[in-house]
């Protein structure tokens, strides 16, 4: 199974948990497309996880919520893609950066987790 390794805080948008990738062709991304699920960590917590990309269009009101919700989290987008930290400016930034809907895999209600760094290794 996919193990990502989140180093953000959980964030809620909507009441539904996302992963947000900085790069398309980013190894987590590409793990995560094939596999469909994986393991979602930050510190100590685990937590296995469905994983469904969304499309473009359902992408951007994530990214937008992203420099409010995790502004700490804005430099890698700026230095990479020389966005501002601004809701319109990562809402443009859906044909570039995945954003992957992470459903748990019991029955809890979804809640929702924004990062933007992570790692990713088989187990």
């Amino acid at each position: 199974m996919l193990s990502l390794d989140v180093d953000a805080p959980r964030q809620e948008v909507d009441g539904q948990r996302y992963v947000v990738g900085g790069l398309d062709d980013a190894d987590w991304v590409q793990n995560a497309r094939f596999a469909g699920r994986g393991i979602l960590a930050h510190g100590a917590e685990r937590e296995e996880v469905r994983l469904t990309e969304l499309e473009e269009s359902g992408g951007a009101p994530v990214l937008a919520a992203f420099p409010i919700e995790v502004p700490h989290g804005t430099q890698f987008f700026e230095k990479v893609h020389g966005v501002a930290p601004e809701p319109d400016e990562f809402a443009k930034l859906a044909d570039r950066c995945p954003v992957e809907v992470a459903a748990v895999n019991r029955a809890t209600p979804w809640q929702t987790l924004m990062s933007c760094s992570m790692l990713a290794r088989p187990v």
